[in-house]
């Protein structure tokens, strides 16, 4: 046995019902009934895999249907909201109306009539099966779960062909297909919908009574659920049941069960987004993202998350190839190189745009292909992408200063931009590219995933403060995007000192030089022709003939099987952060710039704009 207590040898115990695991909890006479079961009219059915937040939903539709008044205990929950392949049928027909049935059905085994409303994991679903004794798996581990989570070999089997099963029936009018997701993010919205598919006078009445739907959102809430709802199960199945109180025999089983072979697990974990970071192994997480990809292809499920691989320890989008990504890990860098670099959606395109404009004489990029190919971006293109370009020439890097090719002799210019207007535009960028399939993610996730450093690149912090310790490097130029934006003149000029005297020179002589820098580089131009060009490159064939390197390849077949609708270039000002930010978000940010980045001049720099 391992030192830690845990069995890797060890497997859960299940019996079979008809080809489908079942936990020994479940009797098989009251699943057979609740097979056989005909559904009312008015029965309303949550339906989830384990784990998915059934109880969750469970909770809110008793809540609604009880004027925002709790359970008063476990008995009272379980009789008038049972969970039916447990208590079986005799149990939705005790039950108080309106009432919320629980199931784990898959569809195919689920009871069914078009006149039945119903509503629609593995970290959960680990603890939750080593808690519960009745699959003798206590000392079991999350590798092995895993495991069988992925071959389908848990409670009603696999979780893809389970979602799948329900999914294909969203659009019915008597079926609510809800994201657990979209719930922790939005409730008060998911709330009113959940309430208006189950009557519209509930959802009129949370409308019309701010302290009937304070009510459902407060005891609906997972902290106190886990409270409530943890101590009512506690005192329920650790005394008799209450005598004279009529129960039904599934519900003196599902007692008897728990009384025999007592929980150490809480009914309510943490009910959290995430979670799975803190379990999953970078392998693990992309053995899921490939089922994931595989098994729910032609569906909107995978852009409820955020779809990430794991290099070297670094987070980074399925859109950036690994071999490449490596390729420009091992690039040695040129005397002549210069990189602009920055933690992503903090003013590379801009910087990049600038350095080839003075380049090049104050003209523009060509077309899109001219850009890439002349200012690549070095993670995208690898190492390729630097040898073949024109130069002198800018190279893109969103790479921290620990993976980054190094040398004396080249150049680094790196653009520092205030984290606020930071995670607001990397949210847009996140949502509107389709390799990350987060179309229909929430800022209020993207946020979270931000200030938990679970982004690409990492931490935002970790990034700004590994180069502003280089800050000072002959070869190094920290530009500030707020110097940058209320100074275009005198920061163009810095630019150009750095990338060369001779380039600095011409620029304070020749007026019409400079004025095309300026007029080019403006962020109003740029939305014009650098989006308009890139459009077109990836709207038409690659021109026949031309050298192009095969990360440009990619990444236009990429964008063209999945084509954006965002844009490479979006506001570029500074203050966008405060149309989207709540006051606890600010705080929270504020909070982190102040831990993170104290003794350094940064929140000086956005004091001084505005941005703190």
């Amino acid at each position: 046995m391992d030192p830690t207590g845990e069995n890797p040898d060890q497997r859960p115990y299940y019996i079979d019902f008809d080809g489908y695991r079942l936990g020994v909890a479940f009797g098989k006479k009251f699943v057979q009934s609740a097979r056989e079961y005909k559904p009312r009219p008015d029965d309303v059915f949550v339906v989830t895999f384990p784990k998915c937040g059934s109880t969750w939903v469970q909770h809110i539709a008793f809540l609604i249907y009880n004027d925002g008044q709790k359970p008063k205990d476990g008995l009272d929950f379980f009789k008038n909201s049972p969970f039916f392949e447990m208590t079986g049928a005799e149990s939705l027909l005790t039950m108080k109306r309106p009432g919320i049935v629980k199931s784990h059905f898959p569809f195919s085994m689920m009871p069914w009539s078009s006149q039945t409303k119903v509503p629609d994991c593995v970290t959960s679903f680990f603890y939750h099966t080593r808690g519960c004794p009745g699959y003798l798996f206590t000392q079991g581990t999350f590798s092995t779960f895993f495991d069988l989570f992925c071959e389908g070999q848990t409670d009603f089997n696999d979780y893809f062909d389970h979602v799948l099963g329900w999914y294909e029936h969203r659009n019915d009018a008597n079926v609510l297909f809800l994201h657990y997701e979209d719930m922790k993010a939005e409730p008060r919205e998911n709330v009113l919908k959940i309430a208006k598919f189950l009557g519209q006078s509930y959802y009129d009445r949370l409308l019309e009574d701010s302290s009937y739907l304070e009510n459902v959102l407060r005891y609906s809430d997972v902290s106190a659920m886990k409270e409530y709802t943890n101590d009512a199960l506690v005192q329920f199945f650790s005394k008799p049941l209450p005598a004279g109180k009529k129960a039904h025999d599934g519900l003196k089983l599902m007692h008897k069960v728990a009384n025999d072979t007592p929980s150490e697990t809480p009914f309510v974990r943490k009910g959290v987004v995430g979670d799975w970071k803190t379990h999953l192994t970078p392998e693990m997480n992309d053995r899921l993202n490939g089922k994931i990809l595989e098994k729910l292809a032609g569906t909107e499920l995978p852009e409820v998350g955020l779809t990430t691989y794991d290099f070297d320890g670094y987070r980074l989008s399925v859109a950036f190839d690994k071999e490449l990504v490596q390729s420009a890990r091992k690039y040695k860098p040129r005397p002549d190189d210069v990189f602009v670099v920055t933690f992503p959606k903090c003013g590379t395109t801009w910087v990049q745009h600038i350095a080839f404009l003075i380049y090049n004489d104050g003209q523009k990029p060509k077309d899109g292909l001219d850009f890439f190919k002349n200012s690549p971006f070095l993670e995208m293109t690898g190492a390729e992408g630097a040898l073949m370009m024109k130069r002198p020439g800018i190279i893109k890097s969103h790479f921290p200063f620990s993976m980054m090719p190094w040398s004396p002799q080249a150049k680094y210019l790196y653009v520092c931009r205030n984290p606020k207007d930071c995670v607001t535009s990397f949210f847009y960028h996140t949502q509107e590219f389709a390799p990350y399939q987060f179309t229909r993610g929430t800022f209020s996730t993207f946020f979270d995933l931000f200030c938990e450093g679970q982004t690409d690149f990492n931490d935002y912090f970790d990034h700004v403060l590994g180069w502003y310790e280089h800050r000072n490097d002959a070869n190094v130029l920290f530009v500030h995007y707020e110097d940058l934006k209320a100074q275009p003149r005198d920061n163009v000029l810095k630019i150009a000192k750095f990338l060369g005297q001779s380039y600095y020179d011409r620029l304070l002589e020749d007026s019409s030089y400079l004025e095309n820098v300026l007029r080019y580089s403006d962020v109003s131009a740029m939305k014009q022709y650098a989006n308009d060009s890139l459009v077109q490159f990836f709207s038409k064939p690659l021109p026949a003939g031309e050298e192009v390197p095969d990360g440009i390849k990619l990444l236009y077949n990429l964008t063209k099987d999945a084509p954006s609708e965002g844009t490479l270039v979006r506001k570029g000002v500074v203050g966008d952060w405060k149309r989207h930010l709540t006051p606890e978000m600010n705080d929270r940010l504020n909070r982190k710039i102040l831990e993170k980045l104290a003794g350094t001049e940064l929140p000086g720099v956005w004091r001084r704009h505005g941005a703190l």
